[in-house]
């Protein structure tokens, strides 16, 4: 359900890009105060965890709110949402490097849904033997 979620935005992103303003070329030089790409994918990647598990201002199974968790992401990467959203914009004129970036987002996510889907079973496993 999550993960069929993060992928109907990743899908209606890469149609928003193709639309945006005309692109700077893939070779233009990331300036100082743009979040570093890999850092970016990272990023993105944890925003999508967040969104995926959204439903309204509240996080599935958990009592903190979404901005609470967003306020725990800028913490962990040492950004503010200012910086985040001017990062994005830059990145989102250029939508090759942004569809790059997302690959990256998306094979991310998929590991982390593989590990998650496969702990549960194991965690399923010991339970039976546990009965």
């Amino acid at each position: 359900m999550i993960v069929k979620r993060i992928i109907l935005i990743l899908i209606g992103l890469s149609f928003l890009q193709a639309c945006g303003p005309d692109a700077p070329p893939k070779s233009e030089a990331i300036p100082d105060w743009v979040i570093p790409e890999d850092k970016m994918v990272k990023i993105l990647t944890d925003v999508h965890i967040i969104e995926g598990a959204r439903i309204g201002t509240k996080v599935l199974g958990d009592s903190l709110s979404a901005k609470d968790h967003y306020e725990v992401l800028w913490h962990k990467y040492q950004i503010s949402p200012e910086v985040y959203d001017s990062s994005f914009r830059f990145y989102s004129r250029n939508a090759e490097r942004m569809d790059l970036m997302y690959e990256e987002v998306l094979t991310n996510l998929t590991k982390l849904s593989s590990e998650v889907q496969a702990n549960g079973a194991d965690e399923e496993i010991e339970e039976e033997e546990e009965s």
